[in-house]
């Protein structure tokens, strides 16, 4: 199990990048506390979105949004240079 892992974020690592990589682990962060929330928030309140992690995981979220759009702009300014 950690094997496959480590071996599939190296190879991640080696063909995205370090930034890129770092962005899909805010995501992977984003649907883990949801998913917690939505699954066992009624059973164990730790589970809870709270406003502390509310806040956290819209900063996160901002950050996401903030790096595709970047990236998106950036690409479409190299396709449309001489």
């Amino acid at each position: 199990g950690n094997f496959v892992h480590a071996g599939a974020f190296f190879y991640l690592l080696t063909s995205i990048g370090s930034v890129s990589l770092g962005v899909l682990k805010g995501v992977q962060a984003l649907a883990v506390f949801a998913l917690a929330h939505v699954m066992y928030c009624s059973r164990d309140a730790s589970q809870c979105i709270t406003p502390t992690k509310g806040s956290a995981l819209l900063i996160v979220f901002s950050g996401v949004v903030c790096y595709v759009l970047a990236t998106r702009a950036a690409a479409q300014q190299a396709a449309s240079a001489p």
